[in-house]
């Protein structure tokens, strides 16, 4: 699980730095400040947990985020077209850690650091989702605006 959260943070800090620099949607942009500050938060908490349980986890894995095709093809792309996709791909990511977290939370000692750990940050990761679905939901409602939106 550890490793998976790990893998998980580092793909959603480079999702929302890119998009930060990248959107041409104040909303996505302020989405993404919000991502990039808490997973940096959830990122050094999960590393003081692999810390003190002797879990040597690697160290800012470049190279594995490189080859993810999602962020090569999110790289891709510009104005709405970025938006979108990189709000679909919040959307999916969110949906694979949760699958994660519900098959091992329940594997995890009621008194597991881990499983506080998951219920202090896997929250926040919840409410990246809800805020990308109401910004999606904006987009399609007003497709000539998506691009100035939040401004």
């Amino acid at each position: 699980l550890v490793y998976r959260l790990h893998a998980g943070h580092l793909r959603a800090l480079s999702l929302s730095r890119f998009a930060s620099v990248q959107s041409t949607n104040a909303w996505v942009r302020a989405l993404a400040r919000r991502m990039n500050r808490d997973m940096e938060l959830a990122e050094h908490h999960l590393l003081r947990i692999a810390s003190a349980q002797d879990i040597d986890l690697p160290p800012q894995s470049a190279a594995i985020i490189s080859r993810d095709q999602r962020l090569k093809h999110l790289r891709s792309l510009s104005g709405t077209n970025f938006d979108r996709e990189f709000l679909r791909q919040v959307i999916l990511d969110e949906e694979e850690i949760s699958q994660t977290i519900a098959g091992a939370q329940s594997l995890l000692p009621t008194d597991s650091v881990l499983l506080e750990y998951v219920g202090r940050f896997a929250p926040l990761r919840r409410q990246h989702r809800q805020v990308a679905e109401n910004i999606q939901g904006e987009m399609a409602s007003r497709p000539q605006d998506a691009r100035r939106m939040g401004q």
